[in-house]
């Protein structure tokens, strides 16, 4: 009786290890998981390596059809009994106009991203990226909206973009990420993302530093104009720049004050932002002479040493609204000045013609 009694115990305790092993490795391992996710978008190793922590890899949600192009979907990281922070990432196709980085509140502060440099254009940070699908992508992927399929407008490209809900990437992870979603992307949508087997190069935001209001950006010539200042409201405060001239380069200027206020300053060069589809977004005037377009206070491309070059301006809201207290005149005002001051500064980098603000 003895020996059967020890016999059902080592039985017992056998079956509770290997219950409490396969509930480990459940919990905390990718053993037994999805061997794909997103449609077939991204693998489990693309995601392990973005979500660079300890636990298993798991569908939150997902939506589109395998397939097609389009996709959405949310991932999830999670562990027990190992103290890794949990990780969250959204991933999805998405439709703007070719400048959205540049110009859009949702992609605020710019300068706080790395771009990438080489065959992929894009840019991404710890928390959120984008890539953009080529120009020969565009009538073929769109992005999925209230649960049917569409396609880009002739004024708006697709990219593939990623939010984390939860936790940080490394940013180079990130990008591999979202290049390698772009590129099953376009094999879906019968085009080709044009990376090769080279791997994006980032160039990285430099160091937030002083304000210079005569030289800003590092930029000689460029001086914020003395009426965008508002005593208490808005005073000098700190400037970042990311990219690079060759392609794509961003600058905020992030102020001191109450109002908390932010401009953020772009040029590219890249043609898959300074395009004809980027032409087609409402806005766009002639200049005089054939010296390119613009935009009221916020874009131009000018033709400068045989290439055109995008440079754009935006103000967030709460600038734009300490200005317009201070009555629509000033904000005119300031606007023009301010934009000039960079076109002038920033033109002469990329060998522009001088051209006039006109006054809206």
């Amino acid at each position: 009786m003895k020996s059967k009694r020890i016999a059902a115990l080592v039985t017992t305790g056998v079956l509770t290890l290997t219950t409490a092993l396969g509930l480990y490795s459940w919990w905390n391992t990718n053993l037994f998981g999805d061997d794909s996710f997103c449609n077939g978008k991204l693998t489990p190793s693309d995601l392990a390596s973005a979500l660079d922590t300890q636990g298993r890899i798991s569908s939150v949600s997902s939506s589109g059809t395998t397939g097609l192009p389009e996709f959405r979907c949310t991932v999830e990281r999670t562990s027990k009994f190992l103290g890794a922070e949990p990780m969250k990432v959204d991933v999805h196709t998405a439709v703007y106009a070719p400048d959205f980085a540049f110009q859009t509140r949702t992609w605020k502060s710019p300068a706080t991203l790395s771009y990438l440099s080489g065959n992929v254009t894009g840019a991404v940070s710890a928390d959120r990226g984008w890539v953009m699908l080529p120009t020969s992508c565009r009538d073929k992927a769109g992005f999925l909206g209230l649960g049917r399929r569409r396609l880009p407008a002739e004024h708006e490209v697709t990219v593939v973009e990623a939010r984390l809900e939860r936790g940080t990437a490394e940013p180079s992870k990130l990008a591999d990420l979202l290049v390698k979603a772009a590129a099953r992307v376009t094999e879906s949508a019968g085009c080709s993302l044009g990376a090769g087997d080279t791997r994006p190069t980032l160039q990285g935001p430099g160091e937030e530093k002083q304000l210079d209001t005569a030289s800003a950006c590092g930029m000689q010539g460029f001086a914020v104009p003395a009426d965008a200042l508002i005593d208490g409201e808005v005073t000098p405060g700190a400037e970042r720049v990311s990219g690079t001239a060759s392609a794509s380069w961003t600058c905020d200027l992030r102020f001191s004050g109450s109002a908390e206020a932010e401009v953020s300053f772009s040029t590219t060069s890249d043609p898959s932002i300074v395009n004809d589809v980027l032409r087609r977004t409402p806005g766009w005037k002639d200049l005089p002479q054939g010296q390119g377009e613009i935009d009221g206070y916020s874009r131009a491309i000018l033709k400068c040493s045989g290439k055109d070059v995008y440079f754009g301006m935006r103000q967030d809201d709460t600038y734009t609204s300490v200005l317009l207290d201070e009555g629509k005149g000033r904000w005119t005002a300031v606007s023009q000045a301010m934009f000039q001051s960079f076109l002038d500064a920033a033109g002469k980098q990329y060998g522009c013609p001088a051209v006039k603000v006109p006054r809206s």
